[in-house]
């Protein structure tokens, strides 16, 4: 395999020359060593998007804690061409800057040692717009080219020189030169426009609160922009806030739903945790491409327009789904305005400080403005993917180490989001939120404004509550992975009270090396039928006995009533049976919890098949959608195992005991009932090939191309579209993607654009890889269309992709986002179920494959677990063939 590894490597031109310093035992590829305070930032670049390049200055502000030889920073891909060092009353002092490692450590060495004291590093740079969505990147898009930059996790660095790391907030001051009228949409409000001749314009910005660099935006071209209505005064800000809308040329307007939601999202937050919004202004920007959903950067969350972009606040033919799950994105970014912004974990280590808290308080603000609107419900989606992730023995901790740079974005996972956001939700409901919510409230404010770690949280919310048993919940559920299971077992003996025993344990699936010597601090509840109210406790050991309320053996017990507690439960079958006799009355934040332990106790073949049939029977006629479409999951990963002969009957089970609700579905035109009729239509045509319903998407498909927008939901889109490629192939997937290319709607374009991963004709899924390798598309698209065309559960197209990837992988690398490179893993192994596709994927990764997926050993070990676990699934299929009627 050839590589080429290039170093941007620009040394000063300054006299005189320093000496060399001795190379340092150890790079530093985490974080930096040096005892450094960053007091300010001053920054001047000119970013022009109609050119290739940009350039910049940048002088930072910095006290140093002991004297040093060498400064340690941060630049990647930069041409530096002049680095000084000034002391505070001193004279410039040259330095020489020096790119080290492979992930954007630089060695800054000056010609003499730097005594402890204030001092500026000035530094002069010019760079290439990045192409792979990270850093300072390029987008054209309908004859207009946009900047941005995408700084988090550590991708300023391929922006700007810098000491790249959360710990370092502090205030920036920013100019910006660019061409004359263009936009620039920054963490400051725009001060005043400054021409500087040959068509450009200076642009300078509001000094910003502190902040770290994975928050600066930078965003300039032809944005078009819209007022939306002010953040008003409330009892903790006297002055009200100007929130604008920035989109390209004629979408701005689209913005309406967000812009709408915001004022009332700010306010229940403020009030949540008794301080203000943060900023003197609040933007919300769609850009043309973007790596992820959104990033909360201060003062200027910048979003994915196909996301975001739904259309006016009162528009006809909103989708109801892409509207939930904006408000949901929408809401967790401001929440962020609190968590990361206003306090900003130390380190990666504590990600889950602002996601976690984040994506909790996000569901909280939801809850309140609409009650009734789902929002919980769909946040409880983060916390079942996390029971899934946290399944895996390979599983991550909340809380772990990240010892290294390439594997800081690992912690972006199902685990710090969901798992954080169930940890608080636990803690919170059994803690109470009179006790939990003034102890965060403290939290906040003994750090707003600076930089913080789980170890202060804890300690303040020890003080504030005055619980030792919180702390203990807290530490054993963020510092050790896995899913704890309850096992309950009630007791009537006879002349004494009934009593309960629960035993927790490790769950572990057939076929997985989990080990079971952990233990969790769990705050568990029982409704019981024999008491008005449910009995709570404390599980701390592995066995606890709990005395139950009354006189009589309860019928019922019901497990984590409410569906608050981060744990699955099980029970005899008997009591599995009578939990599916009530299911369709329990509410449905804890009904979904009963299908999720449900299916995997049967994973773990402690309930046997026609049990889980029961639930999943009960769960379809439950009243909330959420209920309704929980098993579909499970029933799609089950078809992998059946044998041909099962199959019809697998499908005719499922169209029977979905038949009600898909009928319900059709009448209901709410937006659950909307909703609820595309996910199950969805279901029969990609799971079961159902006929009916893959021609009903077509059809919904058509109408929408000749003008109905209420006629597909985008969030339908994929399928549909998935459809027209494996039914009727490339040309009319081609001539369906000119038509929607021309109705320029960016949901279902990016959807247009990946579907040809789905092709089935070899030659046609050859033509829509090679398209891959051009560079010519949105990489966010180049990196789901490969993922689509591995996704198959056909060995032999999983093979013919692979023997392409493997060839073209360094390729493969450069056209997918950099931020996503070390989920490659993921990418080759596809659809993979065999013991010699795990075997064949570690080896691969073994040799130098993984020098183009940096921080890719996470991916590999949990993608290798999960083919070694499918693989080990092969009884699924003759215990539900049995047991299907």
């Amino acid at each position: 395999m050839n590589r080429t590894l290039v170093l941007a490597v620009g040394l000063a031109a300054c006299t005189p020359e320093p000496p060399a310093a001795p190379p340092p035992a150890t790079v530093p590829q985490g974080p930096l060593p040096d005892p450094v305070t960053l007091h300010g930032v001053d920054l001047a670049m000119t970013i022009d998007p109609r050119t290739d390049g940009f350039s910049g200055e940048v002088d930072l502000h910095l006290a140093l804690g002991a004297q040093r030889e060498v400064l340690w920073m941060h630049g990647q891909d930069l041409s530096v061409t002049e680095v000084t060092i000034t002391p505070q009353g001193g004279s410039p002092v040259p330095a020489t800057w020096t790119p080290v490692g492979t992930t954007g450590t630089a060695r800054v060495t000056p010609a003499r040692s730097l005594a402890p004291g204030d001092l500026t590093v000035h530094i002069e740079w010019s760079a290439p717009f990045a192409t792979d969505l990270a850093g300072l990147f390029k987008v054209e898009e309908r004859g207009s080219a946009f900047a941005l930059a995408k700084s988090e996790s550590i991708q300023a660095r391929r922006a700007m020189p810098s000491f790249d790391e959360p710990r370092f907030k502090a205030p920036y001051r920013v100019k910006l030169t660019v061409p004359t009228g263009d936009v620039v949409v920054g963490n400051g409000r725009e001060l005043e426009r400054i021409p500087a001749g040959d068509g450009l314009e200076t642009v300078i910005l509001a000094e910003t609160a502190p902040l770290p660099t994975y928050l600066l935006s930078l965003a300039v071209g032809p944005f078009e922009s819209i007022d939306g209505p002010s953040l008003p005064p409330g009892p903790l800000r006297p002055e009200p806030v100007p929130l604008r809308g920035f989109a390209r040329s004629g979408k701005a307007a689209d913005l309406g739903v967000a812009l709408t939601a915001t004022p009332p999202l700010v306010a229940i937050l403020e009030a949540a945790f008794g301080l203000p919004f943060p900023d003197e202004k609040l933007d919300i920007v769609a850009a043309p491409a973007w790596p992820s959903g959104a990033t909360e950067l201060a003062a200027a969350i910048t979003y994915r327009e196909s996301r975001i972009l739904l259309g006016p606040a009162d528009g006809p033919g909103i989708d109801p789904d892409a509207r939930q799950r904006m408000l949901s994105t929408h809401a967790h970014e401001l929440a962020h305005m609190w968590f990361g912004n206003m306090v900003t974990p130390s380190w990666w280590d504590d990600l889950w400080l602002k996601e976690g808290f984040a994506t909790w308080a996000s569901a909280l603000a939801l809850g309140t403005w609409e009650p009734l609107g789902g929002h919980t419900l769909r946040a409880q989606d983060r916390v079942l993917s996390a029971l899934a992730a946290d399944s895996l023995a390979t599983a991550r901790s909340v809380r772990e180490p990240v010892r290294h740079d390439a594997d800081i974005r690992n912690a972006y996972d199902a685990i710090t989001y969901g798992k954080g956001m169930a940890i608080l939700e636990m803690v919170d409901h059994g803690y109470g939120p009179e006790v939990f919510r003034p102890a965060v409230r403290a939290w906040l404010e003994q750090s707003a404004g600076g930089s913080t770690d789980t170890e202060a949280f804890l300690r303040a919310v020890t003080e504030s509550s005055g619980s030792r048993d919180m702390a203990a919940t807290f530490t054993t559920f963020l510092e050790q992975p896995g899913v704890p299971v309850v096992q309950v077992a009630v007791d009537c003996p006879n002349g004494h009270p009934p009593t309960a025993t629960l035993r927790q344990s490790r769950y572990r699936p057939r076929g997985s090396r989990v080990r079971d010597d952990q233990r969790w601090t769990i705050p568990v509840c029982l409704a019981v039928d024999t008491a008005p109210e449910p009995v709570c406790t404390v599980l701390r050991t592995k066995d606890q006995e709990v005395e139950l309320p009354g006189d009589r053996c309860p019928t019922l017990v019901r497990p984590n009533p409410g569906g608050h507690g981060y744990y699955r439960f099980t029970g005899s079958t008997a009591s599995w049976s009578r939990l599916a006799q009530v299911l369709p009355e329990l509410p449905a934040a804890e009904a979904r919890m009963v299908v999720d332990s449900a299916a995997a106790a049967f994973a773990a073949q402690t309930v046997p098949a026609p049990t889980v049939l029961d639930v999943f029977e009960a769960a379809a006629r439950h009243p909330a959608r959420q209920v309704v479409t929980a098993p579909l999951p499970t029933i799609d990963g089950w078809t992998r195992h059946l044998p041909a002969a099962a199959e019809p009957q697998l499908a005719a089970w499922a169209r029977d005991t979905w038949r009600p609700a898909r009928t319900r579905a059709a009448r209901d035109r709410s937006a659950d009932g909307r909703i609820l009729g595309v996910a199950l239509q969805t279901f029969f045509a990609t799971t079961f090939h159902d006929a009916d319903a893959r021609a009903t998407l077509i059809a919904e498909l058509e109408r929408r191309l000749a003008g109905d927008t209420a006629a597909l939901p985008a969030s339908s889109a994929a399928a549909a579209l998935r459809v027209v490629a494996e039914d009727r192939g490339a040309a009319a997937l081609a001539d369906t993607t000119a038509r929607i290319l021309a109705l320029d709607d960016p949901r279902l374009e990016a959807a247009a654009l990946t579907a040809s991963g789905h092709l089935r004709d070899p030659q046609e899924r050859a033509a829509a890889y090679a398209e891959v390798l051009t560079g010519e598309l949105d990489p966010r698209v180049a990196f789901e269309r490969l993922s689509a065309l591995m996704d198959t559960r056909n060995p032999s197209k999983r093979d013919d992709v692979r023997q392409r990837l493997e060839a073209d992988w360094d390729r493969v690398a450069e056209v997918i986002p950099r931020q996503w490179r070390r989920r490659l893993p993921a990418v080759r192994a596809g659809a993979a179920c065999s013991e010699s596709e795990a075997t064949d994927l570690l080896a691969w990764f073994a040799g130098e494959a993984g020098d183009a997926a940096p921080g890719h050993a996470r991916s590999l070990a949990q993608t290798a677990e999960r083919v070694q676990l499918c693989a080990a699934a092969r009884w699924v299929g003759p215990a539900l063939a049995s047991a299907l009627p």
